[in-house]
This record gives C-alpha cells, structure tokens and sequence, in this order.
C-alpha cells in the first residue's frame, strides 16, 4: 500500500556515481539493482555486533534507469487502485491502517514503532480525503476529541451500518467533519469490513 503515499527516494549524486540510502520506498529499486548486478559497492555502518547498510553505490546512467522504471511501476499500481470504487479503496486502506496500529502496539523497538505510526498517519489522512467521495446512505465518517488523551487528542471514525473502526491521532484534518455517532465498543483484532460489503451496500 505505500505506493499510495509520496515517494521519497534518499541519495546523494556524486561525479558519475549515486549513493542510495536505503528507506522504506527504496526497496524495489535496490532488488532490481542487485538482480541486474548493477551495484557498484555497498557502504556499511557497525552498531556493536550488527552490520547495517549506509547506502548503495550505483552508476549515473543505471540509476536513472532504475528510478524511471519504479516510477512507471508506482504510477501503474496508483492507476488501478484508483480504478476500483471509493468506498472498495477505503476499506482497502483502513485495514492496511488497522494492521499497521496493532503492529505499532505489538512491537517493542522504539524506531519500528515510530515507523508504523507514521504510516498510520499517512494513510489516515489519505482515507479521510477518499471517505469525503463516498455517498451513501449506510457510511459516516468524522472526528471526535478524546478528553482521556493528552497527546493523541483525536479520534477519527469510519462507521458503515453496524461496523466501526476508529484510529487516535495528534493532528485534526480540518476538511474532515465531525463525526455525529458514537464509538460502539469495538476492541477486537480483528478488521471488520471485507470487501463484499462494499459490494451489498452501494446506496
């Protein structure tokens, strides 16, 4: 799902060669690089026992080739998902969101935690802007504040019919309306839209 959000490559043009700092978007790019042997020499940086990589050498004229063709692919993933209808799209997105949230709860790493959090956020902004498009009758949406918190002060929900997801942030979407429902109690792992509500809801 990150194709979804704005690609932000990390390196550095030095004379004839680019220095590829791997970053969570950087993935395909460097797989088709060491697939086609393009890699010209691998920096690394030691954290006690462990090896890290810095950053990835690669020539000029191969880079720009790599990054034309992930691009492509990128462009290509964004078209057919938008394809699909709105409320098909949001579900896809929430769920992704959902997972990321209980990551973030389950994993004790400060920095993977951060991560996970900060593709919630991404994300939930991108479901909120795709949840404006939807009309129909059996879907709401909005935010609420949660006096109880005193950081992540808002609560956003997405209700359709009887089912509900909600997600805390610090940050208020201010073309995001408030939402007119009420949290229903639902704490339970599991994602409660599938597709085929989607579907069987389309007024």
């Amino acid at each position: 799902m990150k194709f979804l959000l704005k690609q932000k490559l990390n390196y550095k043009k030095v004379g004839f060669i680019y220095y590829f700092y791997p970053n969570q978007f950087s993935s395909q790019i460097i797989k088709q690089a060491k697939k086609k042997d393009l890699i010209l020499d691998i920096n690394y940086k030691w954290h006690g026992k462990y090896r890290n990589v810095d950053s990835y050498l690669i020539l000029e004229n191969d880079f720009n080739r790599l990054r034309a063709d992930f691009k492509k692919k990128i462009l290509e993933k964004r078209a057919r998902f938008y394809r699909k209808d709105p409320l098909t799209q949001l579900i896809q997105i929430l769920k992704y969101i959902f997972q990321r949230n209980n990551r973030a709860k389950e994993n004790r790493m400060y920095s993977a935690i951060q991560k996970a959090y900060n593709d919630k956020q991404g994300f939930l902004e991108l479901a909120l802007k795709i949840a404006n498009k939807i009309e129909r009758k059996v879907f709401s949406y909005g935010w609420q504040e949660d006096p109880q918190q005193s950081f992540h002060y808002y609560i956003y929900y997405f209700q359709l019919g009887s089912k509900q997801v909600s997600f805390h942030s610090s940050e208020l979407v201010l073309e995001c309306p408030e939402f007119q429902g009420k949290w229903i109690g639902y704490k339970n792992k599991l994602f409660p839209f599938n597709l085929k509500i989607a579907k069987t809801s389309q007024k």
